[in-house]
Formats: C-alpha cells, sequence, structure tokens
C-alpha cells in the first residue's frame, strides 16, 4: 500500500523492522524503489537483503532488480543477476525474460550510438531512415529523458524522413514526457495523433499521471479510457486503485 501510494520511506522503514523478513516483502519494498525512481537504492536492498538474510528471490524479484539495473546502465551487475536467475533454474519466468529483453536491448541501443559514433545526442536523427535503428532510437531518448531531443527526434520522423510514428513511437514520447511531468503536453499529442484510440498508450498516460501523483487527471483519463473501450477490463481496475 505505501509503495503504491508513494510512501516509500514509510515502505522501507516498516521493511526494517520487521524480524523475520520475506520474499514478498522484500520484493515489494525493491519493487517501491524503483518505481520512485531510486534504482541504486534497489539495488543496494538486494544486495543487503540477499547476502545478510539469505532469502531467495523469486521471478517478481528479479525482474524489478533487472529494470533498476537496466535504468543504472549497471550492465555487469545485470549480468550477474542474469547469472543468479540461470541458476535458480527461474529461466522461461515471463516477468523475468521481458525485464532481460528491457535490459539488454537499452544497452545494445547504447553501444549502436557508440559504434556508430555519434557523440552528439542530436545526431541520433539521422540514423532515422532505418526502422530498427528508430525504434531504438526514440526508445534511448525516452530511457535517458532527455526532453528536448526526444521532441526533436520525434518531429524529425515526419517533417524531415516522411515517417508516420506508430504505437511504439508514441509510447516513448508519452513515456518520456510522463516522467518529465509535462502531462498535459503528453495528453494533447495522444489526443492528435493518429493512435489515439489505442488503449496502451492511454496506460502509459495514466502510469504517468499516478507517478507524479495527479490523481485528478488520472481519474479523468480512466473514465476517458472506458468511454473509448467500455469492454476493456484494465481501465477499470486502474480506474478504482486511483
Amino acid at each position: 500500500m505505501y509503495g503504491r501510494n508513494f510512501g516509500v520511506e514509510d515502505a522501507r522503514k516498516l521493511f526494517d523492522e520487521l524480524l523475520e523478513p520475506d520474499t514478498v516483502c522484500w520484493t515489494s519494498v525493491i519493487s517501491a524503489l524503483t518505481r520512485n525512481d531510486r534504482f541504486k537504492d534497489a539495488v543496494e536492498l538486494f544486495y543487503k537483503i540477499h547476502r545478510g538474510c539469505g532469502l531467495a528471490p523469486d521471478g517478481f524479484t528479479f525482474g524489478t532488480l533487472l529494470a533498476a539495473c537496466g535504468n543504472l546502465g549497471w550492465w555487469r551487475q545485470g549480468r550477474e543477476v542474469h547469472a543468479k536467475v540461470v541458476t535458480s533454474g527461474i529461466c522461461g519466468n515471463v516477468v523475468v525474460e521481458s525485464s532481460l529483453l528491457d535490459m539488454y536491448e537499452y544497452e545494445t541501443v547504447l553501444n549502436l550510438v557508440k559504434e556508430s559514433g555519434i557523440v552528439d545526442i542530436y545526431s541520433l536523427g539521422t540514423i532515422a531512415r532505418d526502422s530498427l535503428l528508430r525504434d531504438r532510437g526514440m526508445r534511448f531518448i525516452s530511457y535517458t529523458g532527455l526532453v528536448n531531443e526526444g521532441r526533436e527526434y520525434f518531429t524529425s520522423m515526419t517533417k524531415k524522413y516522411e515517417i508516420q510514428p506508430g504505437v511504439e513511437h508514441y509510447n516513448c514520447m508519452i513515456d518520456l514526457l510522463g516522467r518529465a511531468e509535462l502531462i498535459e503536453e503528453a495528453e494533447i499529442l495522444l489526443e492528435n495523433s493518429d493512435c489515439r484510440h489505442d488503449q496502451s498508450l492511454w496506460v502509459v498516460l495514466l502510469g504517468a499521471c499516478t507517478r507524479c501523483s495527479d490523481y485528478i487527471t488520472a481519474e479523468r483519463i480512466a473514465k476517458k479510457m472506458i468511454e473509448l473501450q467500455p469492454g476493456f477490463h484494465l481501465s477499470y481496475v486502474l480506474l478504482g486503485n486511483i
């Protein structure tokens, strides 16, 4: 509860007071730290408890930890976690595999930028001709939180290269603006896009609202999602959690 409502300090305090913490509580606090962009604290807590208390991580623990390593750019630690996944016999877990894909994709993008000799982030627009590189370039900017560069890159797709942005590109751009707490701009972008009827994009925007504690906008967006697609059950769940 505390982790969902951004009371991460309270969640951590409660966890530290537990005489016999279990894997569920441990994972919940790591997840709360990660959701609040405290990735380093999440990784440090994992190793502190894993080594000190000997708790065995499960798929959700590993998935959250891999997400934290990816956001920090800690590839060596990420590979160590991957090795632990293999030795723990958790290979095939959907949560873990999804986090592994995200982490290695992020690393691939960074290596791609280095190998291409792209030093200035503005030069990322030069790789927009290739669909795979274009998608990764947009994902890279979303990860790094470079708002102005993201706007320029996104605009160049249509105006310079005559490429129509797809759901994945809008997903990255909305996530980027949401992380910067530019909720209104993200909503206007989505409203004016050809992908405005895609529920997954509204879910991203709704997630940004809750991260920013903008519950008034979050409630309005959740209701809009219900209007767009009344049969989309996740909308009701998200509205109930606001």
